[in-house]
């Protein structure tokens, strides 16, 4: 697995490609993406805001289906995005309403714990496509 965190100007962006799990990655530019090229297996994604270790709002747009999206509050694995249904027609309690201002966007909204939020995107074994598509998640952090 190949991982790559390019900074230019306040903006992270991650990009992912290979076939087994890494552990974790670490965020903490205020606003970037992830762009996992061949997605398998899972990857956990830390927030934080800067090195501040204040506690702040994490916002993902994740463009495409075919990935779960868990967020992880100390063991506790949470469900976020099955991976299968599309995200207008999401029911979490993180989706945000559509608005105006974000159109065609697909909001999830995460309070920080302890300074940090903590996602796992994973693969989606059950997925109709035999070769995954390349997953985008855009994300802004705000304190």
């Amino acid at each position: 697995m190949s991982i790559k965190i390019l900074s230019d100007e306040g903006r992270g962006r991650l990009s992912v490609s290979g076939f087994n799990p890494c552990d974790h990655v670490e965020l903490s530019a205020d606003r970037g993406y992830i762009l996992w090229t061949n997605p398998r297996g899972s990857i956990e994604v830390r927030f934080k805001y800067g090195k501040t270790g204040d506690d702040f709002k994490c916002f993902i747009d994740p463009q495409h289906m075919g990935i779960k999206i868990y967020q992880l509050k100390g063991y506790r694995k949470e469900m976020i995005v099955d991976g299968k249904q599309p995200m207008k027609e999401n029911t979490s309690r993180h989706r945000m309403k559509d608005s105006p201002v974000r159109q065609g966007q697909n909001n999830f909204e995460f309070n920080s714990h302890d300074g940090e939020v903590r996602l796992v995107l994973e693969m989606n074994r059950d997925h109709d496509s035999h070769k995954p598509h390349a997953f985008k998640l855009n994300y802004v952090l705000a304190l």
